[in-house]
Formats: structure tokens, C-alpha cells, sequence
């Protein structure tokens, strides 16, 4: 049976028991939290989600979280535990959205410190994704509101409205913040020195900085040692030039780190009058700057770009408006020197005689951008964060295509659909089939499901010869979407349409099954019962691999559901007599034993 992405694997019934034990504590019922050891000792299943999501597969963990997860009303400590699990993945993907969902859903009488510590994480999510007026105005709330709140807790919140003013840029509301902090905290807390040292930097005060460094260690207050030093004029430009990239060399440097040391870098190359080296700086820092403030404007790294652009063609001695030299030029350079080529690019992108060739310095700026930093988090810095293109539909064409892509790798549907508006034809010298495709998954996803199903249909009444084994599969996949959002209708037409055409006999089978399940969503359990058999039988009318197997069980339930006992208890023992895992045959004795009582029962009502 073929694997299958974004899709809920075959009804387990048949092959798994699904059980849930989950050991309650009394600390869970209060909502405190547990720790991953705790959690796989309380929960095998819950530890087997978690290990999905250390290995980086978390949206499937959270699916599986939304289907095993134990009911509030009915074992409250296992929810909390669950519940706490599905934020803390949330956050990790920074999923603002998802975490308020939770939030406005909280059940009534949930604990208190439960709530609180959620809010406190939609907080610091809305700070990370640049929100710091939302997340601060939520963490003051907090403070007012909670009667007599932890004093560790009310600790961290204040600390988190520092953090927020910095991210707005309220540098003196920060400093007031920190002084007071100080007052009422003589000691002090762990993480308080680099914090208190970096406002006072960006107040303005690195000796104060230096001062509430004494004698903190770790990389972070090291590379906030030297940005001070150098503030206060104690380190000469060149030598923590040459300890920055020194300390840039360690593999294991923590990203707030890095940040910093680019950020001595950026100073040096500013003061030394050296665009290249300050391009340089901001493109590291675009790429981080939502893991350490302030954060880099894209209008700065746009004049960077044009600055070194602009000094590079100088010394060429290349005039504005020979747009056929500035191109070979940056093209020369691609390889070898891909950011000289970038700043070049950028020049004939903005300054160009010609649409033609402003538009293809755009796209090869992109690509540049793209190689360079393979997240998207510089391209969109440049293209969504910028004062140059105000509204999507201005950013150029060939930049939208490649944007749409990365939110769509992000998830982030909203995004791919407002970049995609208006864009009806595929980018030039690309194979149309994946962006028609892509443009009618994006619809669906986003929410204008008739759309997409309009563009699908086109593409199979389009469609000649026989389909190709990936190319149906992607196809089948937005079918799948249909379905996860209950359009059953669309979805049943839509596989019918395939059926009609030349498709490979292993699909013809599985699209039967889709097809069933489909019905059977839409409680037409006679339809679904043919369906699943037609699937059975489709390879051979004898056949009883592991999807046959499979199809007949499931038809024998979608039977039942109509009526049909005889015709499912028939099904039930014929899987028996094939059947020889003792768990599966229990399972097949408890359906077989349930549809024979829904016969008899039948029988006496009638008599």
C-alpha cells in the first residue's frame, strides 16, 4: 500500500486496538507542568507523538495529538498533560493562530495557573513573530488582572514587557522599565544581566552595560562584553572586528550571539565607510533578526544593496542606464562573488531603463537571495517588509512566484493566496501542471474551495493520453484536501472524473476506496459499502492481499450501518477463515458477534 502525506492512514480498526493509559497526578490536575521524562512515563502513546516531533515532524504530531487526545470532561489530568504538549508544539512553530484557538477554547473551569501559562506563551509567540505591542499590552493585562500573582511569574512577565519594548523600539521605556526592575529585584535572576545590558546599550549607556556584565559568563555576555566595549570606545574597531569574526567561526554559537558579533561587524564596516563588508552584516542580520532586537528594516539592507551596487559599478565605470552592462556584469560575478552580483542586481532592479530588465534583475536577485539563505527570511525581508512595495500586487511578478512557494513550505495559506491573486498563468518556462495545481491547493486550503475545484476540473477535462504515476498522486493529494475539509461532493465527482481516464490498475483500486470513504463521510452507507467491495475486487475478484483484506472489512461496517447484517456477517467470516493474527481475528469476533445481535434484534422488533 502506497504512503501517503497529508492524510489520515487507513481506518485502524481492522489492524491496530488503539488504547489510552495515562497515570493522572495530582500536580497535572492543577495544571503544573510536566517534563518529557514525566510525560513518557504517564503516556507511551503521548511519548511516541513527541518523538515525531523531535525528529522534526511536528504538524503530523499535532494531527495525532487532535486524534488521540483524551477528553477534558472525562480525564482531566491526561488533558492537561496533552493540552500543554499541543502548545508547547504551537509555539515551536510559532503558530499564533493555532495557540489562540486554544486559548478562546479553554474549557470554563480550567485551572487558573493553566491559563495563565498558556497566555503567557501566546505572549512571548506574539513577541517572536512581531507583535510586541499585542504581546506587552496581553502581559500587562496579566499583571493587573491576576490577584495576587506568583512573584516568579509576575518576575518573568515584567522582564517580557522590557523585551517588548525594545522590540518597539521604545529604548527609554525599557531603561525606566530596568531601573525599577532593579529596584525591586536587588538580585540578580538568571538571564537578567544580558537583558538589563542589552537596553542599556541600546539606551546608550554601554559603561552601564559593561557594569552589570562583571563577572557574567557564557557566549551571550561575551559577545554583549565586546559590542559594549566597543560602544564605550574601550576596544579599538579592528580588534573586535578581528574577535567578532573569530567568535563567527564557532559552529555552536547561539544565535543571539551570532546576532551580536554581526552587529560589531556592521559598526565597523559603518565607521571604516565599507559597503560590502556592511552588506554583508545586515543580510546576516536579516536572516536572524527575529531572534534578536532590534530588528534589521529592509529599507536599510535595500540602501545597502544599492550603496555597494553603486560603488561596485563606479569602479567599473558602468553609467546608469546601460542596463546590458550592469547585467553581464553581475552575471560575471554570480558564481564567484554572488554578493557583489546581489548589490549589482539590486542597482539595475531599481534604476533600469526597461521593465524587461528591471523585472529580470528582480528574479535573479531573488535567486541569488534564495541560494544564499535557502528559509526565504532575507527574500521576504526585502520584498514583504519593505516600503518599496506597499501592496502585494506590486512586488514584481517573478519575486511573487518565488514567494508564494515559501509560504507555501511555511504553511502559511493566507500569505500563498493573497500572493497568488492575480497570478493565473505559470512563471515563464515552467511546466504549467504543478502551478495550476499548486493554485487550486492553495484556494481550497485558504478557504475558497469552489475556486480550486473550478481549476481542477479544467485540468482533467485538459488532460490526454494516460497519467503518470507522481503526477496522479500529486493530484489525488488535493482531492485528499477536499476531503479533510468535508467537500465529499466535490471530491466524489473529482475522483470520478479520474476514473474515467486512463489511470494505472493499482490506483484505479485506491480511488475506488477514496471514493467510498467519501461516502461513507456522507453517511451513504450502501454506496460506501459498493464502493469499498468494487475496491476489493478490482485486482481480482479472489483477491485477499492486505487492500482487499482491508476493503472488505471496511465494507462490512458501512453494511451494517445500513442494515445489510447478513451481507456483513458474511463478509466478517469469510475474513476469518484468511485471517490469522489473533488480535486481528478478535477484533473480527467482536464486529461478527455485534452484527448478528443487530440481526436477531431485528428480527424480534419485526415479530
Amino acid at each position: 500500500m502506497r504512503a501517503r502525506s497529508e492524510r489520515r492512514s487507513l481506518p485502524a480498526a481492522f489492524f491496530l486496538s488503539l488504547g489510552l493509559c495515562v497515570t493522572l497526578l495530582a500536580g497535572l490536575a492543577r495544571g503544573a507542568p510536566a517534563s518529557d521524562s514525566d510525560t513518557a512515563a504517564l503516556d507511551p502513546k503521548l511519548a511516541r507523538i513527541l518523538a515525531l516531533a523531535r525528529a522534526g515532524a511536528r504538524r503530523l504530531a499535532l494531527e495525532d495529538l487532535d486524534r488521540l487526545q483524551p477528553a477534558y470532561v472525562s480525564d482531566r489530568p491526561a488533558w492537561l498533560l496533552w493540552q500543554r504538549e499541543r502548545v508547547r508544539l504551537l509555539a515551536a512553530e510559532r503558530d499564533l493562530a493555532g495557540l489562540k484557538t486554544l486559548l478562546d477554547r479553554l474549557p470554563a473551569d480550567v485551572p487558573g495557573d493553566f491559563r495563565l501559562w498558556l497566555e503567557t506563551r501566546v505572549a512571548r509567540v506574539e513577541l517572536a513573530v512581531g507583535r510586541p505591542r499585542a504581546a506587552r499590552v496581553r502581559v500587562r493585562r496579566l499583571i493587573w488582572s491576576t490577584g495576587t500573582p506568583d512573584a516568579r511569574a509576575l518576575r518573568a512577565w515584567r522582564r517580557l514587557v522590557i523585551q517588548c519594548y525594545l522590540a518597539e523600539g521604545r529604548v527609554q521605556d525599557a531603561y525606566t522599565a530596568v531601573v525599577r526592575f532593579e529596584q525591586d529585584y536587588p538580585a540578580a535572576t538568571a538571564g537578567w544581566a544580558e537583558l538589563a545590558a542589552r537596553v542599556m546599550l541600546r539606551a546608550g549607556h554601554p559603561r552601564q552595560a559593561l557594569k552589570r556584565l562583571q563577572g557574567v559568563t557564557g557566549p551571550l555576555a561575551v559577545a554583549l562584553r565586546l559590542r559594549a566595549g566597543l560602544a564605550a570606545g574601550r576596544i579599538p574597531p579592528e580588534a573586535a572586528a578581528q574577535q567578532a569574526r573569530k567568535a563567527l567561526a564557532q559552529a555552536d554559537l547561539p544565535v543571539a550571539a551570532r546576532a551580536l558579533y554581526w552587529r560589531v561587524l556592521l559598526t565597523v564596516a559603518g565607521r571604516a565607510d565599507r559597503p560590502l563588508a556592511r552588506l554583508e552584516a545586515l543580510e546576516q542580520l536579516a536572516v536572524i533578526a527575529d531572534l534578536q532586537d532590534p530588528g534589521v528594516s529592509s529599507d536599510q539592507l535595500w540602501q545597502a544593496y544599492l550603496a555597494a551596487g553603486r560603488r561596485l559599478g563606479n569602479a567599473r565605470q558602468l553609467l546608469l542606464g546601460q542596463d546590458e552592462a550592469w547585467y553581464f556584469a553581475a552575471t560575471e560575478q554570480m558564481q564567484a562573488a554572488p554578493r557583489r552580483a546581489r548589490a549589482m542586481l539590486a542597482v539595475l532592479a531599481e534604476r533600469g531603463q526597461t521593465a524587461l530588465h528591471r523585472r529580470l534583475a528582480h528574479d535573479q536577485l531573488a535567486r541569488l537571495c534564495l541560494a544564499f539563505d535557502p528559509t526565504g527570511t532575507l527574500l521576504q525581508a526585502l520584498y514583504l517588509h519593505n516600503r518599496r512595495f506597499p501592496r502585494i500586487d506590486t512586488i514584481p511578478t517573478p519575486v511573487r512566484y518565488r514567494l508564494v512557494d515559501l509560504a507555501l513550505a511555511r504553511n502559511d495559506l493566507g500569505l500563498a493566496s493573497d500572493l497568488m491573486a492575480g497570478l493565473e498563468r505559470p512563471p515563464a518556462g515552467t511546466d504549467p501542471y504543478p502551478w495550476q495545481l499548486r493554485r487550486a491547493r492553495v484556494l481550497i486550503l485558504a478557504g475558497q474551495g469552489d475556486a480550486g475545484v473550478a481549476i481542477l476540473r479544467r485540468m482533467l477535462a485538459e488532460h490526454q493520453g494516460p497519467w503518470d504515476g507522481g503526477a496522479l498522486d500529486r493530484f489525488i493529494q488535493v482531492l485528499f484536501d477536499l476531503q479533510k475539509l468535508d467537500r465529499h461532493r466535490a471530491a466524489i465527482e473529482l475522483f470520478h472524473q479520474l476514473l474515467r481516464q486512463q489511470v494505472p490498475a493499482r490506483q484505479h483500486r485506491e480511488l475506488l476506496f477514496w471514493i467510498a470513504q467519501s461516502q461513507e463521510a456522507l453517511e451513504h452507507w450502501r454506496d460506501a459499502a459498493r464502493y469499498y467491495l468494487w475496491s476489493a475486487v478490482a485486482k481480482d475478484p479472489f483477491s485477499m492481499d492486505p487492500w482487499a483484506q482491508t476493503a472488505r472489512y471496511q465494507a462490512a461496517r458501512s453494511l451494517v450501518r445500513a442494515g445489510l447484517y447478513a451481507d456483513a456477517e458474511h463478509l466478517y467470516r469469510l475474513l476469518l477463515r484468511v485471517t490469522k493474527d489473533p488480535a486481528r481475528r478478535r477484533v473480527l469476533e467482536h464486529d461478527l458477534r455485534g452484527a448478528e445481535r443487530a440481526r436477531y434484534r431485528e428480527r424480534a422488533g419485526g415479530s
